[in-house]
């Protein structure tokens, strides 16, 4: 997997550099999510009612078998069902098993045959194109020289991992990865190529400059920025009203003392 690192953003960008390495990023997601409408449309396939359930006249990509024996029905049982979560987190696939080797099928297996291009292909441009995989970046702070905390914030990389003394500047980099292991591989493998900066933190585990980095702000950086500017806001006003409210008492003592 290629990589690129893009100084003045403090930013190493990964891209697939291979036909297939789309594919290989999406697959583990594409798992979990109920698609088999979908690849039933790309292959054709028109599930056969087999009382109670439908079946699927396609061979099973375990074990090959495409019609049982016994009653000469389609091997493989659509059960139905599976849950599309929109954060990923609480989907399923559908329910499809094989009723000659009682594996599971996903709809993901029945595409096995594909050529790599192809299968990226409908993650770009075809109907899988919703499920492709969307980078995000990521914060590496290496604390130990190779060795390497990762989160999406700096609070998210230190959190629970520095003690109750701690440097507070750090050498932090960004990388953008599919998920946190990712970024994590990829920088223990091109750590010597990317571009580090030492950066002052609060206490409180976030950047003293927000804008450490150089690179366009995120929504989150953008929240923590506008909270500060209410807060630096607050701030003056109750300074303006205790300078406004020191000098009416100065006055006030001068009047009265005259």
């Amino acid at each position: 997997m290629a990589v690129e690192v893009i100084a003045a953003l403090t930013l190493m960008r990964f891209y697939f550099g291979r036909s297939g390495d789309r594919w290989k990023h999406a697959e583990p997601r594409l798992r979990r999510r109920p698609i088999a409408p979908i690849v039933f449309g790309l292959l054709n396939i028109t599930k056969v009612w087999a009382g109670p359930t439908c079946r699927v006249p396609i061979a099973c990509p375990h074990c090959g078998v495409l019609r049982l024996t016994s009653d000469d029905t389609f091997a493989i049982r659509f059960w139905g069902g599976g849950v599309d979560d929109a954060t990923g987190k609480h989907s399923e696939p559908e329910r499809i098993q094989c009723l000659a080797c009682d594996r599971g099928v996903h709809a993901v297996d029945l595409l096995s045959g594909w050529k790599a291009k192809d299968l990226d292909a409908l993650l770009t441009t075809g109907p899988l194109r919703g499920y492709a995989p969307r980078p995000q970046t990521f914060i590496v702070d290496e604390h130990e020289p190779g060795k390497f905390w990762i989160g999406r914030t700096i609070y998210d990389a230190l959190h629970r991992r520095v003690g109750k003394v701690f440097p507070l500047e750090r050498r932090l980099s960004r990388i953008e990865a599919m998920d946190a292991d990712h970024a994590a591989r990829l920088a223990e493998e091109h750590h010597a190529s990317m571009t580090w900066r030492d950066v002052p933190i609060t206490p409180e585990l976030e950047a003293v400059d927000i804008d450490w980095h150089g690179g366009p702000l995120q929504a989150w950086e953008k929240q923590k920025l506008d909270r500060r500017k209410r807060q630096a806001k607050r701030l003056a006003r109750i300074n303006l009203d205790a300078e406004v409210e020191a000098f009416r008492k100065q006055r006030e003592a001068e009047l009265l003392g005259g």
